[in-house]
This record gives C-alpha cells, sequence and structure tokens, in this order.
C-alpha cells in the first residue's frame, strides 16, 4: 500500500507541469511542490529501493508460523517490479543530488540526467497508473 501511494504522489510531483497545462488552477500549489519535491524524492527512492529488494513480511511471518524451515513459494518479486522501479526513477527526477552519490562518470551522470528529463511526462504518468493498479489490484503481477 505505501508503494502505490507513493508512486501516485511521485508521479504527481515528476508531471506537476503536464497537468499545470491540463488544470491552470493547479498553479496555486507549485510553491508546494517546489518546496517539498526534494524530500518527496528520497522518501520515493527508499521505499523503491526497498520494495524491489525488501521481503515480503507476510510470507516470512506465514512461514515462521508454519515452522516448515523455508518458504513453499519463491519470493513474490515481480510483483512490485514496474512500480518499484517506477517510483525510483521518479524519485531520482525530484532529488538528482543523490546521482551524484552513485560512482560514474560525470558525462554518463549527465546523459543519465538528460533522457530521464526527456521522459518525464512519461514516467510521471506511468508512475501514477502503476501506484495506482498496484494499490486498488493488490496481489497481482505487475511486469
Amino acid at each position: 500500500m505505501i508503494l502505490g501511494l507513493m508512486a501516485i504522489i511521485t508521479g504527481f510531483f515528476v508531471s506537476f507541469d503536464f497537468f499545470t497545462g491540463w488544470e491552470p488552477r493547479l498553479e496555486k500549489v507549485r510553491s508546494y511542490i517546489v518546496n517539498y519535491a526534494k524530500y518527496v524524492g528520497i522518501v520515493a527512492m527508499i521505499i523503491g529501493v526497498w520494495k524491489f529488494f525488501g521481503p515480503d513480511v507476510a510470507k516470512i511471518h506465514d512461514g515462521y508460523q508454519q515452522a516448515t524451515g523455508g518458504f513453499e513459494e519463491p519470493q513474490p518479486f515481480i510483483g512490485d517490479l514496474l512500480p518499484a522501479l517506477f517510483t525510483f526513477i521518479a524519485g531520482s527526477l525530484l532529488a538528482p543530488q543523490i546521482l551524484h552519490a552513485i560512482n560514474i562518470s560525470d558525462e554518463t551522470r549527465d546523459k543519465i540526467s538528460d533522457n530521464m528529463n526527456k521522459y518525464k511526462i512519461v514516467i510521471g504518468l506511468g508512475c501514477m497508473a502503476f501506484g495506482l493498479i498496484h494499490l486498488f489490484i493488490p496481489g497481482t503481477s505487475v511486469f
């Protein structure tokens, strides 16, 4: 649930320019978007990484209750794949300073940043779409 909500919020922040072109009255909240974008981006990146690599707590709890010593099912990794990736990428668009922590050359970092900014609207709307799917249809596999 937290991934779905964060994906919707992050997608809105990333594609805010698209929404203001569609509904000009949203310009009233631009100061909030600008002021809090960095914080939303950092939280979105943390949640994206956590949901990408983190275990499914319900499955672990069931495994301990059954005391089987192992799990009958493999780790449910695929269901969170695209929502987690889109949330992480959208978060890195909102907080581009975090990309400086990655040990890559400056020209590669600039290429990555330019390509992400080129597809900013697609990333934002995709993040919102995957967040809605993930939030309202839980347990499905969103490749």
